[in-house]
Parts: C-alpha cells; sequence; structure tokens
C-alpha cells in the first residue's frame, strides 16, 4: 500500500469517532517547537524540570498506549476504534490535563491531494486554534492527514477510514500542548488498485489540551514510579504505524 508523501516530519495516530465501529485506522507523529530536553536528565528529573517536560509527556502518553492497547508501530492497521478510544480516555482523564476544546470542520476531498491540502488550510486556519507559529499549524495538521490517505490500497481496505494526529507542541516558556487531530471518511478502492476518498465531503476533528505543570512538579517522585521515562522520538515511533 502507497501513501502521499510529504516533506514535513509529522507525527499523528490513526483515530475514530467515540462510538465503536468497523474501521481501517492508520496512525502517524509529531513534535514541534522547542524541547530542550537534557538527555542526562533522570525519571524524577524530567518530571521536576520544566525544560525535561516534553520527555515527561511522551513517558505519561508512552504508557496511555501500552496499557490501552494501542500500539499503532507493534500493531500495524487497526480494524476497530477501541484501543484508540481508550488512548484518548487515559489522556482526557489524566489528572493535570487542562482541556482547551475542541472544533470540527467539513472540507471536500476532491481532486490531487494538494487539492485537498489546500482545502483543509483555507478551512482550518481561520479558526486560529491557540498553538503553533512556524510551521503554521493548518499546514502541519493538513499535511499530516492528508499523507496518509492512501493512493492505492486492496479491495478488503476499502470502506470506513480514519487517520489521525497526535501532536505534542513545546513553547519556549516550558508550556507543553496535545492535539488529538482526526479525518474520517469513506475510502474507495478502483478497479486499477488506486484509491481516493469516497462521496463529497470529508470531516476533521481536533481536542486540544495543555499540561498543568506544576502538578508534575508536585508528583514528580510518583510519577517517576508510575511512568518509565521514554523519549520523545520513541513515543513517535511507538505511536506510528508501521
Amino acid at each position: 500500500m502507497k501513501f502521499l508523501n510529504s516533506s514535513i516530519l509529522l507525527f499523528s495516530a490513526a483515530a475514530v469517532l467515540v462510538q465503536a465501529k468497523s474501521v481501517v485506522l492508520s496512525s502517524k507523529a509529531i513534535f514541534t517547537g522547542v524541547n530542550k530536553y537534557n538527555a542526562t536528565a533522570s525519571g524524577f528529573d524530567i518530571f521536576r524540570y520544566a525544560r525535561n517536560h516534553p520527555t515527561a509527556i511522551a513517558s505519561i502518553l508512552d504508557k496511555f498506549s501500552k496499557e490501552s492497547g494501542f500500539q499503532p508501530k507493534k500493531n500495524g492497521l487497526y480494524k476497530t476504534d477501541n484501543q484508540f478510544n481508550a488512548f484518548k480516555e487515559d489522556v482526557k482523564n489524566f489528572k493535570y490535563i487542562n482541556y482547551l476544546g475542541s472544533h470540527t470542520i467539513r472540507f471536500r476531498p476532491w481532486g490531487s491531494p494538494e487539492d485537498i491540502r489546500k482545502d483543509i488550510i483555507g478551512r482550518y486556519s481561520p479558526i486560529k486554534s491557540l498553538g503553533w507559529d512556524l510551521p503554521p499549524k493548518s499546514v502541519v495538521v493538513a499535511s499530516a492527514l492528508v499523507d496518509q490517505i492512501p493512493a492505492t490500497a486492496d479491495k478488503a481496505l476499502a470502506g470506513n477510514w480514519t487517520v489521525a494526529l497526535v501532536a505534542l507542541h513545546g513553547y519556549d516558556d516550558n508550556r507543553i500542548r496535545v492535539d488529538i487531530t482526526q479525518v474520517d471518511f469513506q475510502l474507495r478502492v478502483l478497479e486499477d488498485g488506486g484509491a481516493d476518498i469516497a462521496g463529497d465531503e470529508a470531516f476533521l476533528h481536533e481536542d486540544s489540551y495543555d499540561i498543568l505543570t506544576g502538578g508534575l512538579f508536585a508528583d514528580a517522585q510518583a510519577f517517576a514510579t508510575a511512568y518509565p521515562k521514554v523519549t520523545v522520538n520513541t513515543l513517535l515511533d511507538n505511536l506510528t504505524t508501521a
């Protein structure tokens, strides 16, 4: 199966709506922004010191992925949304996470991959979600999602699909943001093996959170025991469909 390419490095995870259904899930991943992590930091230090918090959040998310069974690198394409939904619930219910809001947009899945990318960017940009400046968030999100839409596929993969982005962003002031973005669509597989999105519309949904870093300081010792240290790059690799 061949996927559409992009030059932007991204981190996303295949995702679906909350209600379980038969669906193919693909996964990919990114970290953007600033990561001042000290590579020699101990498990305690990644929670105690703000500069190491990207690694702290990576460690927490990696444990959530293992506990929920959402391990895209290990398991490949999923045929159900149960594991991903469990992962999302773990993120949502983490004691030191702050829900910033959600939004949904409808876009036209017509034309070339670049046409679809541009349509998402045009519809996404006016939302002006809190966060990324360079590169523009709309470009990062659109590229992450469009790159996962198969250009070719087996007939068995036709039907409900979801592709999604689970992204960490680090700021100069050591704040950390987590966005979980997904696109749900119907994949059509043609007689020649080519594939595209069926229908006249598709939907993008995003949930956004930031981390209450004061809690990471306060519970550093307990968290160092509960969440084994995992680097950002390792997390991105683990949450990417092999």
